[in-house]
Parts: C-alpha cells; structure tokens; sequence
C-alpha cells in the first residue's frame, strides 16, 4: 500500500507467503548500492535462500559495484 520506488523487489516462499521485501532501515534499497543497501540484501538473501553458500553470498555482494 506504501509508494516505495522502482526498483522495488520481494522474495516470496512456494506458498505465496512472503518472506523478505526490500525495504530496510533507510527505505527501499532499490538499486543495491552502499553499506546498507548491501547489508538489507544480504539478509535479504540469507532469509529467503534455499540453496546459497555463504561463499555464494559473498560473491553476490561482492560483485554490486556502488
């Protein structure tokens, strides 16, 4: 119901029940840039993944330039 912006994205279980958005502390991470764009999206990551290493992660964030 809130305006958050474009890029807005959520991560959804099989049944449709959702488990993280991409508003964090700030608001809408969007664009993943920064410390805490990159710290929501790795919770972001961690909460809704089912077969991501840490090592996986890792390298997801590492390769987001800001």
């Amino acid at each position: 119901g809130e305006p958050h912006g474009i890029p807005f994205f959520a991560f959804y279980s099989s049944d449709q029940s959702l488990l993280i958005n991409s508003v964090g502390s700030t608001g809408n991470i969007g664009s993943i840039s920064g410390f805490e764009g990159k710290r929501h999206f790795r919770r972001m990551l961690e909460q809704g993944n089912r077969r991501l290493t840490d090592e996986d992660i890792e390298r997801l964030l590492t390769s987001l330039s800001d």
